[in-house]
């Protein structure tokens, strides 16, 4: 059952973090046993915080691995620029900025504001998903509606 469409950047990096977790799982597992070598386990700091931090990684881990088996890779191929969906880089037009902005929209586990990455769950990627060239739209944010037009859309 797949859950969330991914990038494949957005994959990789998944994948990346996923080496990232077991080697560090690896390098635990060491701590721990010659934490276990320093006696009495019950008053043992060393051994206990290996322990602890061990079950953060796993408990990262199990999550990552869940995010690779139920997630679809959209390849580069298959991104449409015809109209907005999760893989395309979108160039807008505020107009209560007067600026252009470009945003990459990518699922909710890729998203990283200072890369431009937006959720297509954010109010302004939800506004933006199967919009066209040209598209004006209105967005609800805190401090009020801002309206948008789509400038480029892009792979």
């Amino acid at each position: 059952m797949v859950v969330n469409r991914i990038t494949k950047s957005g994959f990789e990096e998944l994948k990346r973090r996923q080496d990232k977790l077991n080697t560090e799982l690896k390098a635990v597992a060491k701590e721990i046993g010659i934490a276990r070598g320093f006696g009495d386990l019950s008053e043992n700091a060393e051994y206990a915080a290996a322990k602890e931090k061990q079950a953060e990684l796993n408990e990262e881990l199990t999550g990552i691995n869940a995010l690779i088996t139920n997630s679809e890779i959209i390849n580069d191929d298959e991104i449409d620029t015809d109209k907005v969906s999760i893989g395309n880089r979108v160039l807008v037009y505020n107009h209560k900025t007067e600026k252009e902005i470009e945003y990459y929209i990518v699922s909710t586990k890729e998203v990283n504001v200072r890369e431009g990455k937006i959720s297509n769950e954010s109010p302004i990627g939800r506004a933006l998903i199967d919009q066209k060239e040209d598209a004006e739209i209105d967005v609800e944010t805190p401090s009020g509606t801002v309206k948008y037009t789509v400038r480029k859309i892009m792979k």
